[in-house]
């Protein structure tokens, strides 16, 4: 099923969601007792022909 014109999506780092994501839980593993930390992660819109 294709959109005409094609819809304008945000963009968004898959490879560095998965290395942010496995980074604090190996932190955690190591040293339990650390804080949580929050992690932010930019994506991109990219316009189609939608908008």
């Amino acid at each position: 099923m294709g959109f005409e014109p094609g819809p304008t999506v945000i963009e968004q780092p898959v490879a560095a969601i998965g290395a942010q994501a496995m980074r604090p839980l190996y932190e955690r593993i190591a040293h339990p007792g650390q804080p949580v930390r929050k992690v932010t992660l930019s994506g991109r819109a990219v316009r189609r022909g939608s908008s």
